[in-house]
């Protein structure tokens, strides 16, 4: 009986679609949107369980309330704000404008 206790140390503390969310958020959104759509494919539930996990730029209006967005942003030096900004696609900005005016009203 004490060898069916015995079992190994885990490899990694975290779920799987955690792991894999945190990738895809560092992910550029081609590879991103490559790897979801195979994951659809595969696995539609280990699919929606990564996607829940997955943090990028046009999630924001959704996941984070306007008033939240000033803390969020209040350690950051105006020139990195400025950078992700600029940096993002037509859509991307599109999200924080919404993001900003939100907070702009409160």
């Amino acid at each position: 009986m004490a060898q069916l206790d015995n079992k190994p140390q885990r490899a990694f503390t975290t779920l799987p679609q955690d792991r894999i969310a945190a990738i895809l958020t560092a992910a550029s959104d081609d590879l991103r949107d490559e790897v979801m759509n195979g994951l659809r494919e595969t696995d539609p539930e280990l699919a929606e369980r990564v996607l829940a996990g997955v943090f990028t730029f046009m999630v924001i209006p959704t996941r984070i309330s306007a008033v939240d967005v000033a803390t969020a942003e209040k350690p950051k030096e105006g020139e990195a704000t400025v950078t992700a900004l600029v940096s993002g696609t037509q859509e991307q900005i599109s999200a924080s404008e919404i993001s900003f005016v939100d907070l702009d009203d409160n």
